[in-house]
């Protein structure tokens, strides 16, 4: 189990690059910054004094470092925000060889995160210092918020928690959602390592509340191999069942899937190709539906209307020629397509015509819910079309509404032909 989950690690991290590479922008960094706190520490600044302290219990004002003492103190000042993995930051018991050493590695930061604000933070706070506290409750909120923004730019795309803007501007505004602002800033604190496993823990019942996923509580390693073994589970069902598979599509189909959920860095150059055009078809256009279904999420929470838990139950795999179909904005390839799905339905389940009549009734049906429904909920419609206005743009919004009416008709003209 332990080589297991070092292995996966691995694979994870790039065989430990993306740590290595991490740990080598903080270096950087530090050497910058750390010159600079010397000379206002010398200067008589009493917070940098009492930063350098931290790194060198032996510093008085006035003391002067070599280089590679600079570079030490970088080295020191780096794994404070990055973690060490070793005794330095971790208690002993997670240090010892065994079973579960694989698991503790992988939550070395948080740990470590979270003795530094025992020691920095609180117990400077428990005698009456209160300084590094605030310092750091305000640092977390806005640098964590920031760290949340460039990650959905690099993942390619948006959190599950509603942004602060579209909170704003929802109609219930921030006075009405006192619970997503406190989940925002629970997330920012997370995201910033504010606490360390304190955040992680404090997230949670937010999580629960918003029926969010809990990333920060899992174990790679476990999702992992559930993952695996889910898929292939699903795959097996989708193989037996489907009368219209296709083995090229459905290799196509289990392979980037594996790409996007097991590996990090797969997942964000997957999202990356798709938005700037490399990667087109299916994925692309059920990354685009995502996005939409995702934002129209983030406008039920923000204003109080019934919203359903992330669908992590759906078998992707299964009947995913009749999704292409459904898909298919290009009429004439959709009118193609469509005799082979219905002769295939029709053979797999002409013993039984209420099943049949069911399969052929569910091909034809194919809503496109990326507003309220116009003729269910007209005020919803014109409420959700004035806050895309607010927070996208006028002319974004007129965008959204003509892409909501394209794939009306489009799908309103394929459900017309299915018998």
């Amino acid at each position: 189990m332990q080589a297991l989950a070092k292995g996966i690690r691995n694979v994870a991290s790039l065989g430990d690059l993306t740590n290595k590479w991490g740990t080598a922008i903080l270096q950087s960094a530090e050497e910058v910054i750390v010159p600079s706190k010397i000379q206002r520490a010398n200067a008589g600044n009493i917070d940098a004094q009492q930063w350098l302290k931290n790194l060198d219990p032996n510093y008085k004002v006035g003391k002067v470092y070599s280089e590679g003492e600079i570079r030490q103190l970088s080295s020191t000042a780096a794994s404070y925000i990055h973690g060490t993995g070793d005794a330095r930051t971790l208690p002993g018991w997670m240090l010892n060889d065994s079973e579960f050493s694989g698991f503790f590695a992988l939550a070395h930061w948080s740990t470590a995160q979270t003795n530094r604000f025992y020691s920095n933070v609180l117990t400077p706070a428990s005698h009456g210092n209160i300084g590094p506290l605030m310092n750091t409750v305000f640092g977390a909120a806005i640098g964590g918020y920031m760290v949340k923004k460039i990650r959905e730019e690099l993942q390619g795309k948006k959190n599950q928690i509603p942004s602060l803007e579209e909170i704003a501007n929802s109609s219930k505004g921030i006075e009405g959602n006192m619970g997503l602002l406190g989940y925002n800033l629970v997330a920012a604190a997370q995201y910033s390592g504010f606490g360390g496993l304190l955040a992680q823990v404090a997230k949670v019942p937010f999580d629960a509340i918003y029926k969010n996923n809990s990333g920060g509580t899992t174990f790679p390693l476990d999702e992992v191999v559930e993952d695996l073994g889910t898929t292939l589970h699903d795959a097996s069902t989708a193989i037996a069942n489907d009368p219209n598979v296709n083995w090229l599509h459905l290799a196509e189909a289990v392979s980037s899937h594996i790409l996007t959920q097991s590996i990090q860095m797969g997942r964000m150059a997957y999202n990356q190709g798709i938005d700037k055009g490399l990667i087109t078809g299916l994925p692309a256009e059920k990354k685009a539906l995502s996005d939409k279904m995702n934002q129209l999420r983030r406008f039920d929470m923000v204003s109080g209307l019934p919203y359903n838990e992330i669908d992590e139950a759906s078998n992707p795999y299964i009947n995913l020629e009749q999704k292409r179909f459904k898909m298919e904005q290009d009429i004439p390839t959709a009118m193609k397509e469509l005799p082979g799905l219905v002769q295939g339905i029709i053979q797999a389940y002409h013993n039984n015509p209420d099943v049949m009549m069911n399969k052929l009734k569910a091909l034809k049906q194919n809503p496109y819910s990326t507003f309220p429904s116009l003729e269910d909920t007209p005020l919803s419609f014109g409420k959700y079309l004035a806050y895309l206005t607010r927070t996208e743009g006028p002319e974004k919004a007129q965008q959204e509404l003509m892409d909501y009416q394209r794939h009306r008709i489009v799908n309103e003209v394929k459900g017309s032909v299915v018998p």
